[in-house]
């Protein structure tokens, strides 16, 4: 056992490079992930059944001559119970449904002698089976679910026929009717299965995963597309995905922080980040568009109102400046920039600010800063877009002037006014939120987040209806 244990840490940890070697972020899809994804695909088989139309079959038996036509199955339900599903080592995912309720009828015509009938049979069973293969491929970045194989056996069907023909036919025909139905039916279904999968994929591929990230951060884009095909270990799927940030044709490869840490949990779900090559790509794509570089007009804040006000008493004043005229707006030339750091606590944020105020042309004061940035505990989820709101907390400030005094009295009232301008400034850039590829047929729950050094796990639960997408 012992050995065992050694041998799956090696293949999880080069399971684990593959996945990870330009990639942001992994998808772990639990056992019970899985179940839920299949059982919510026969739900949604069930709900958009079509009738299954049997081809006309001929036959003869000895004497009796005759045919099968105008059958069609007009009940196919399928029990999420009644399903077993097996994350393979290749790669697949094997689906066995039994105890399948199939009801149907069909016309029949015979010729016996010079005896003619014809009347209808009524087909039933609840005894069907269907084995499904599927595999996820990654196709253009993004997944293709793909039905390998399918194949059904109807298994016990009966047989009732209407239309007072002999007993004694009834049971000769039966020994030649049934396997015949029972062939056609099941060439029927895995086509049927078939293509309602194929709608489905269509649906799926078609989820945007490059992103723009709007508003005031427009231009700057996020990727979520696949890095490579998703892979099975140790009953859970693995999905790789980029989760890198960039701006124009500012696209980096950064390299991965590592094996992303084997910490199974007990949701369905876990988005495993590691947040070096996310955020990195995040700061070198805010600083590429250039979006922390501000003019700031002072009059929109109302600290620095009172700076600039006719006023303002005190030696830290706009008017007391030589040449300062109180009233008149002052022009901030603002450039801020986040880094971040990592521990096992979480994600620690730092921004770096140094600003400018210029008066007729002349730099009259500058200020350097590094804040720490919290994110405030009113993160919302709605629409696939993820919100939330900054402030900002003051680790270290100075400041260079030669019209202003820099003592400790002055740099505390400078940060007073500085931070209600970073603050509204970092907040406009973000109200329209992080959209998130738009997965509309799943519904998540029971959100928990862990750390572990550079990577983070964001896991959940969640509800799927793929039914909402079939037609």
């Amino acid at each position: 056992m012992k050995l065992i244990g050694i041998i799956s840490f090696f293949l999880f940890a080069f399971l684990n490079k593959i996945l990870a070697e330009s990639s942001g972020a992994q998808i772990r899809i639990t056992q019970d992930g899985i179940d839920k994804a299949v059982y919510s695909l026969v739900e949604a088989l069930n709900k958009h059944f079509e009738a299954i139309t049997l081809d006309e079959q001929s036959f003869q038996a000895s004497d009796v001559k005759g045919s099968i036509f105008d059958g069609k199955l007009s009940t196919f339900r399928l029990d999420p119970r009644n399903s077993k599903i097996y994350l393979q080592d290749n790669g697949t995912i094997k689906v066995d449904i039994s105890n399948i309720v199939l009801n149907g009828d069909s016309q029949y015509k015979v010729r016996w002698h010079f005896l003619k009938k014809s009347g209808s049979i009524a087909l039933s069973t609840n005894d069907a089976y269907i084995q499904l293969i599927f595999r996820i491929f990654n196709e253009n970045s993004r997944a293709r679910l793909r039905l390998i194989r399918s194949s059904a056996s109807v298994g016990n069907m009966d047989f009732k026929l209407h239309g007072n023909i002999v007993d004694k036919l009834i049971n000769r025909l039966k020994k030649v009717w049934k396997p015949k139905v029972r062939n056609a039916i099941d060439s029927k279904i895995p086509s049927l299965i078939e293509k309602k999968v194929n709608e489905l994929s269509e649906k799926i591929v078609q989820i945007e995963v490059e992103k723009d990230l709007a508003g005031k951060m427009n231009g700057i884009y996020v990727n979520y597309g696949l890095t490579g095909h998703p892979k099975n270990f140790q009953n859970a799927l693995f999905v790789s995905i980029s989760s890198k940030f960039w701006y124009g044709s500012n696209k980096i490869d950064y390299h991965s922080s590592g094996n992303f840490p084997n910490f199974p949990r007990e949701q369905d779900v876990c988005v495993e980040i590691d947040s070096k090559v996310v955020f990195n790509s995040l700061t070198d794509a805010f600083t590429a568009s250039r979006k922390g570089h501000k003019k700031v007009e002072t009059n929109r804040f109302q600290p620095l109102k009172h700076f600039l006000s006719c006023e303002c008493q005190g030696k830290f004043c706009a008017k007391e400046m030589p040449d300062g005229r109180c009233g008149e707006d002052y022009i901030i030339d603002l450039n801020f920039a986040p880094s971040f750091h990592f521990n096992d606590s979480g994600v620690y944020t730092v921004l770096n600010v140094n600003a400018s105020f210029e008066y007729n042309g002349f730099d009259v004061l500058d200020v350097q800063m590094i804040a720490g940035i919290h994110l405030k505990n009113t993160i919302s989820f709605a629409n696939w877009v993820l919100r939330g709101q900054l402030e900002i907390f003051l680790e270290k400030i100075s400041a260079d002037s030669w019209l202003v005094a820099t003592d400790e009295e002055n740099l505390h009232m400078m940060w007073n006014m500085f931070k209600d301008v970073i603050e509204t400034e970092l907040n406009e850039m973000l109200k329209d939120g992080i959209p998130l590829p738009s997965v509309r047929f799943v519904q998540i729950s029971n959100p928990q987040v862990y750390f572990n050094g550079p990577f983070v796990q964001v896991c959940a639960n969640t509800d799927i209806n793929f039914a909402q997408i079939l037609k």
